[in-house]
């Protein structure tokens, strides 16, 4: 079957007849289908609508979103867990109870551009950080009751810094082996070293009675012992001055002297311990009235960075 269309001639001035298939027709038409299929395909791969270009840009910044906050989750337990890990040493030394320790996970996981398993990740995380928060508020609530018992302990028991937090340049050395400067060797530091100028005030940690002020040109130099009581002794070394004398009392925050460089010693500074039991512990531990997790984390890792001490 054939059907005829008429094309003008312009060197006859008239119209020809032609005649053409269906057949041939048909095919050039599918040709041309074919053709305008393959062009839309392919403009779609290589070129983005105005719509899509839009859904895509709120895409990428729902992933980028959800990364976020997935840190800030990591960032959170991470925090929660230094706060748990301190406090745990607090609990324990106030109370003399060993706690029954969680097993928690943080459930860290690389950067994932599927913001499927991102949104995953980050709901497990915040069920974890949902059943931390509530064991801790357990914990807390079981202190605060055995606070209530012991309020006369804990004001005997050192909490605070014996400088203040301004007062201060650095700590020069933490609680551990450490190089000695003067002996040359390696020798247990048995406090913390807080380098500050001399004359700066020094502060009892807490409440006690002054069992000896000693003024020596060895060891610990002119220094101080506060007894108090509960097993608790602390030891203030290297002073330059001494305001208290032997069998005074004393609160915590009290003026007992100020910062010097006496007796062994290669500057000015304050030795600090603390001892319980007569055992020397890490002072850093009993700092939980003067800083947060953040400081604490900090001043662990400055304490535990430097490998030489100063007296």
């Amino acid at each position: 079957m054939e059907i005829s269309i008429y094309k003008f001639n312009k060197k006859k001035l008239d119209y020809e007849k032609i005649s053409i298939k269906y057949k041939n027709l048909l095919f050039f038409i599918g040709i041309q289908l074919v053709i305008s299929i393959l062009l839309i395909f392919l403009l779609s791969k290589c070129f983005d609508t105005p719509k899509e270009r839009r859904l895509k840009n709120q895409i990428n910044s729902l992933n980028e979103n959800y990364y976020i906050i997935d840190r800030k989750t990591d960032e959170v337990y991470y925090l929660l867990t230094i706060l748990e890990k301190k406090d745990s040493i607090i609990y324990e030394s106030l109370f003399n109870i060993n706690e029954t320790k969680n097993k928690f996970t943080s459930g860290y996981i690389g950067k994932d551009n599927d913001s499927i398993k991102i949104i995953q990740n980050t709901g497990d995380k915040l069920s974890k950080i949902e059943t931390l928060l509530e064991y801790n508020n357990n914990r807390f609530q079981n202190i605060i009751r055995k606070l209530t018992n012991n309020n006369n302990k804990l004001q005997h028991t050192p909490a605070i810094i014996p400088i203040s937090n301004k007062s201060f340049e650095y700590i020069s050395s933490g609680f551990g082996y450490r190089f000695h400067p003067i002996y040359k060797i390696k020798k247990f530091h048995y406090g913390m070293d807080f380098v500050a100028k001399i004359g700066t005030p020094i502060y009892a940690t807490a409440d006690g009675v002054v069992e000896l002020t000693e003024h020596d040109f060895n060891g610990y130099g002119n220094h101080v012992k506060i007894n108090h009581g509960y097993g608790y002794m602390t030891i203030y070394g290297h002073m330059d001055n001494i305001s208290v004398k032997k069998n005074q009392e004393v609160k915590r925050g009290q003026l007992i002297g100020t910062v010097g460089n006496t007796g062994l010693s290669t500057g000015p500074h304050l030795h600090y311990e603390i001892n319980v039991n007569n055992n020397p512990v890490n002072p850093i531990n009993y700092y939980f009235n003067d800083i947060n997790a953040e400081q604490y984390e900090e001043m662990l890792k400055i304490a535990n960075s430097v490998e030489n001490s100063m007296d």
